[in-house]
């Protein structure tokens, strides 16, 4: 299952904020190169930057628990693992 938090230019362009994907592969980077094919430039636009990682604004969390590093693709996925993007947020006390 991928879910998309804080990504409203990316969900309203592809329908949806959550949705269940089945790839070939078995890793974080075999997944992304899935989205990427299935949702085009406003995913690759979004999620990727200029040098093939994750971009740093964004954030992924595996089965919200486990924060995934933007370069770390060989990182294996199991079967019922969800993936969470979403912006990083800066903020906190004065």
């Amino acid at each position: 299952k991928v879910k998309f938090f804080g990504l409203s230019e990316l969900t309203r362009q592809i329908g949806s904020d959550e949705f269940d994907i089945t790839f070939d592969g078995e890793t974080f980077g075999d997944a992304l190169g899935y989205l990427g094919n299935r949702f085009g430039t406003p995913f690759r636009k979004l999620i990727m930057s200029d040098n093939g990682e994750v971009n740093p604004v964004i954030q992924v969390l595996r089965n919200e628990e486990e924060y995934l590093a933007r370069n770390k693709f060989d990182c294996r996925l199991a079967e019922g693992d969800e993936l969470l993007f979403m912006f990083m947020i800066a903020g906190g006390r004065d």
